[in-house]
């Protein structure tokens, strides 16, 4: 092959897509669209932890920090759902009018996601279309994709993360590794359930077979690194900043009416 031709094949120019990826895709979409349709009438869905998200990105943008309603330190939840919203607003929009549309493309990455990781352990593309199409007309999932929740994001880089620890475990590429346990971190980041996620993979990493046990040791140590180090870190600016790493979640002095009116 020419270096011109290794060039171009390196950098993907010329790649056509499938028509399987191609229908993931379809349906991806499919799936997003009908979250938006859900928040046509009524907007993005409010539940009881949803207006501290939204507050907690309000505070963000305003330069006060990581508050729930400008008071309280936002320190019983994780932070990366939070982060995002104040990151897709740009300083542009607010925060509750990007929720809708920001969970509604999470939900259509996550059932491309599905799809696309089935696609390699099943020996018909059909039944990875069929799966990728439960998820994008799951009842469930759609409800509360349309909310203003953590569970889309954790419920995509679970997914995400598992995918490749699977990859790993099959072709043992460290960075393949990296990549899994990073999805991992952020997943913990979102949700503190994420812990379960990490927990689920460390016996999988010991059980491997015609692995020597240094190497395994290895192994273990540099994704316990990788999956624990952001919420590590915020656990300790925690500490540093407020004495204390976590508090009960506690009861708002405001009614529901008062946090939307708050919220605007």
């Amino acid at each position: 092959m020419a270096p011109l031709e290794r060039l171009r094949a390196g950098i993907g120019v010329g790649w056509r897509p499938d028509r399987f990826t191609l229908l993931l895709a379809t349906l991806a979409v499919v799936g997003a669209a009908l979250i938006l349709a859900r928040q046509v009438g009524y907007g993005v869905g409010i539940s009881s932890d949803g207006p501290v998200y939204l507050s907690a990105a309000d505070s963000l943008l305003a330069g006060t920090g990581l508050k729930a309603f400008s008071e309280r330190p936002y320190l019983f939840w994780p932070p990366l759902y939070p982060m995002l919203l104040a990151a897709a607003s740009l300083y542009i929009f607010d925060p509750h009018d990007v929720a809708g549309p920001l969970n509604a493309a999470i939900f259509g990455l996550t059932v491309f996601a599905v799809g696309h990781c089935l696609r390699r352990y099943l020996r018909h593309r059909f039944l990875a279309i069929v799966a990728a199409l439960a998820v994008a007309l799951s009842l469930p999932l759609t409800t509360i994709a349309a909310a203003a929740l953590t569970e889309p994001l954790f419920i995509l880089l679970a997914t995400l993360s598992l995918a490749q620890t699977a990859q790993f475990l099959d072709q043992g590429k460290r960075r393949t590794l990296t990549l899994a346990a990073t999805l991992g971190g952020l997943a913990l980041l979102t949700r503190y359930a994420g812990i379960v996620l990490v927990m689920t993979i460390l016996p999988l990493l010991i059980l491997q077979r015609g692995v020597g046990a240094l190497e395994k040791a290895k192994r273990i140590g540099w994704y316990c690194l990788i999956a624990g180090l952001p919420t590590a870190l915020w656990l300790l600016r925690n500490r540093l900043t407020y004495g204390r790493f976590r508090v009960d979640q506690q009861q708002s002095q405001y009614s529901l009416a008062e946090v939307l009116e708050r919220l605007g």
